[in-house]
């Protein structure tokens, strides 16, 4: 069991090159270390929102993939800092059905960030290249409608229609990623209080792709923009910042901590997806 966190990519470095972000890159990673990670290319359009909300062009989906981690601490030696190590199974990744998993030596820095050092295999090329990624910690908040902070993780495993997905939600930030055969579809959303800045990305329109769901007998509909009412400065909606693909991801239901009661099936369509982790603290 680990601490539920929050990483946003600042760069990557492909050596010997330059070091850049030309991605929107997020990692979600829960209390029994579930993590879903995302990366969408920025937009090269400054009119334009930063991020695809619409469902397309599946072209600017960098990377997605999930599954679990796992982090190995070094030997302490007096007067040396040495990295820990950390390992990341992809369970369902949406560059390869049989995924390999990947590894990195982690440093911490000064000022609080950790830079990964490691290589990868590119699941479509095959290619192993050297590589460098400064990673910054997003603090963990709770939001207006929630008791305390909050972790939550919904699975869907059918082999059968090689259906696989992951929703992680961690405090203010969830994300999703559902894999049907070679057909992909990603999810981000935000919690934004009212007093905040408004994301460039902005939301959808509330009742556009509206889909039924049922948790356990009980029946909702999810869209673009989920509105909670609370009174006070606490206030806040949910937003959704990112979307790729055209499937339907139950993101919604982490918004609702009683409603994703550990254990509970979420069933949307004809897909069945397990709530296997609701963690409060």
């Amino acid at each position: 069991m680990s601490a539920p966190s929050i990483s946003e990519r600042r760069y990557v470095r492909v050596i010997p090159g330059a070091a850049e972000e030309p991605t929107s890159t997020l990692v979600l990673t829960s209390h029994t270390s579930h993590y879903v990670d995302i990366r969408i290319f920025k937009s090269q359009n400054d009119e334009g929102p930063e991020l695809p909300n619409d469902g397309g062009p599946m072209e600017r989906l960098e990377w997605g993939f999930a599954g679990t981690s796992h982090t190995e601490q070094p030997v302490p030696e007096p007067a040396k800092v040495k990295p820990s190590r950390s390992v990341w199974q992809h369970w369902v990744d949406s560059k390869s059905d049989d995924p390999k998993p990947d590894e990195g030596d982690m440093w911490p820095q000064p000022n609080g960030d950790t830079l990964e050092k490691g290589s990868t295999r590119d699941p479509e090329t095959g290619a192993v290249t050297e590589y460098e990624e400064l990673w910054a910690d997003v603090p963990v908040e709770k939001t207006g409608n929630d008791g305390g902070l909050v972790s939550i993780v919904l699975q869907l495993h059918d082999d059968a229609r090689s259906s696989r997905g992951m929703v992680v939600r961690v405090g203010r930030w969830c994300q999703g990623l559902l894999k049907i055969g070679n057909e992909v579809t990603v999810e981000r959303w935000r919690w934004v209080s009212r007093d905040s800045i408004l994301l460039k990305q902005g939301p959808t329109k509330t009742g556009e792709n509206e889909t039924p769901v049922v948790v356990d007998g009980s029946t909702s509909t999810t869209s673009g923009t989920q509105n909670i009412q609370d009174d006070g400065d606490d206030a806040g909606d949910w937003k959704r910042v990112a979307r790729l693909g055209v499937r339907f991801l139950p993101c919604a239901v982490t918004f609702d901590p009683e409603l994703a009661k550990e254990g509970n099936v979420v069933e949307a369509g004809d897909s069945s997806w397990k709530v296997i982790e609701n963690y409060q603290w």
